[in-house]
């Protein structure tokens, strides 16, 4: 995955405190030569709201922002702000949202659009 996303222009990681997800920021975080930030919040989420929180309170100077965590919250969180449509995220897939906001707080149900999505089976195939 970190070849796939090497040269994105990812502004901020920000990783579940879990040790798989550290597992699989770390490479990406490296390929993407950007900072990362572990939030327990996204290891413990029980409800996407906790998750928009989190979102809304990132810092204006970050454009573009990837979320590293765990089902079900990340189909969760897709449907919520792509009104109701998710794809299906087996390990180590990964999904693109365009929220079109100018600043996080505005982040809200509906807001989204992903844009792109794929998964590690895939890649193996290409």
């Amino acid at each position: 995955m970190a070849a796939y996303v090497a040269g994105w222009p990812v502004d901020l990681v920000v990783s579940s405190t879990a040790r798989r997800a550290r597992a699989t920021a770390k490479p990406v975080v490296e390929a993407l030569h950007c900072p990362v930030r572990f939030e327990a919040e996204l290891y413990a989420a029980e409800r996407t709201g906790v998750i928009l929180e989190l979102i809304g309170s990132l810092p204006t100077a970050v454009e573009t922002v990837m979320l590293v965590g765990h089902n079900p919250w990340i189909e969760q969180l897709t449907a919520l702000l792509c009104d109701g449509t998710s794809p299906r995220y087996p390990t180590a897939a990964l999904g693109t949202v365009a929220l079109g906001l100018d600043r996080w707080a505005d982040v809200a149900p509906g807001r989204g659009t992903l844009v792109a999505h794929v998964t590690p089976s895939q890649l193996r195939r290409d």
